[in-house]
């Protein structure tokens, strides 16, 4: 049996792998399903914001600023639209190591690139494992 929306009690379709992947449906997973993509795949937003946090990334690295980007900086870049939530796609849906940081005066977040290049999470298996005995 299929299991229905709560409000219109209509089916939930079938979501490929990736799809699930995107979603959440399988925490931990989102960075295997970007270890495959390229930039190409990526929203043309996604790709002007990491193209402008990577020239004040190589900015920093020649001692030129700080590479923070404010908020409000990322929604001119793209125009009026939401820069901030294309960084937080790169950080959290295609591992691109990004900082943020709020600031007051006028009270907004702050971004910034640490790397060039996306990075995983520590993978969790392969390790010794550790146990701890409760009580007695």
């Amino acid at each position: 049996m299929t299991e229905h929306c709560p409000t219109c009690l209509r089916p939930y379709k079938p979501l490929s792998a990736s799809q699930r992947a995107r979603r959440g449906d399988y925490p931990g997973r989102e960075r295997e399903a970007a270890e495959g993509a390229t930039e190409a795949q990526y929203s043309k937003s996604c790709r002007q914001v990491l193209d402008y946090l990577r020239f004040r990334w190589r900015s920093e690295q020649r001692g030129l600023g700080d590479g923070w980007v404010s908020a409000t900086h990322l929604r001119f870049i793209l125009d009026g639209g939401d820069g901030p939530r294309r960084a937080r796609q790169l950080r959290d849906e295609w591992g691109w190591p990004i900082e943020v940081e709020m600031r007051t005066n006028p009270r907004q977040a702050w971004y910034r690139l640490t790397a060039d290049a996306p990075v995983a999470e520590p993978s969790t298996g392969g390790g010794p494992l550790t146990l701890f005995a409760v009580g007695s």
